[in-house]
């Protein structure tokens, strides 16, 4: 892809082929699997997250640099959706897999912050992880009180089950976590990093290195394949699996 930036993927939850990608010049997308990409017309904003609703999977998210928008359709049109943040320069946002209308979004210079209704209201959310690293790669998992996973700069992975009040060290990778993405399933979750793909099969709580060794800067994984994954390297070059990552 003819971009300096990689930011985000997406699978398209009705068609196994459209995959979104986000980047700093809007989101492209492509029909047949990554190998060709188009631009949307109409989406030129900061595309920094796409997220897409387990609870479903035709309601989409993009969030960026002064955009915070909601598709209905699968990603075939975006409408700006009301919110309350301190700040509209959103580095990382997720919707809750167990209820669409808890959102989790990380406002730059205002910190992580939480909302029940949608995102009318917000509220701030102190995640209190173990150490001085900083957070590289965070995703929610849903549940009552939430599931949280983060990895840190060091390589550290750690989960909470109680909303981030407590946590603990579920594994270690050899470089940078970079993002995660949650299988339909709900069970399985990859983690992108700074050498390669990783798997866990029990929610987080062990990890499996994937025979993919590149610098991983988003993926994307589910949509109506569950074991199909979807890589772009720091070289704009897409990888694809339609194993869980045994193949490429």
């Amino acid at each position: 892809m003819e971009t300096q930036d990689y930011h985000a993927l997406a699978l398209a939850p009705g068609n196994p082929d459209t995959v979104f990608f986000g980047h700093h010049g809007g989101i492209l997308e492509s029909l047949d699997g990554g190998k060709t990409w188009n631009k949307i017309s109409g989406l030129s904003q900061d595309a920094m997250n796409l997220a897409v609703s387990h609870e479903n999977p035709e309601v989409m998210y993009l969030a960026g640099h002064n955009v915070f928008m909601k598709s209905g359709d699968g990603g075939q049109t975006w409408r700006d959706i009301q919110n309350n943040l301190p700040g509209l320069d959103l580095h990382w946002f997720a919707p809750d897999p167990d209820n669409s209308s808890r959102l989790y979004a990380n406002a730059a210079g205002f910190g992580l912050h939480q909302s029940s209704d949608g995102g009318v209201t917000w509220t701030p959310w102190d995640l209190q992880i173990p150490g001085d690293a900083s957070v590289s790669a965070l995703t929610v998992l849903g549940g009552r009180p939430v599931n949280v996973l983060a990895g840190t700069e060091d390589g550290n992975l750690f989960l909470s089950s109680d909303g981030a009040a407590s946590w603990e060290q579920v594994g270690t990778v050899n470089s940078m976590p970079m993002a995660f993405a949650l299988n339909p399933d709900g069970v399985t979750i990859y983690l992108g990093s700074m050498d390669g793909v990783y798997r866990s099969e029990d929610k987080g709580l062990s990890w499996t290195r994937l025979p993919l060794e590149t610098r991983v800067m988003a993926l994307a994984a589910g949509g109506l394949n569950p074991e199909r994954v979807v890589v772009v390297n720091d070289k704009g070059e897409v990888f694809r699996s339609d194993d869980g990552g045994q193949t490429w």
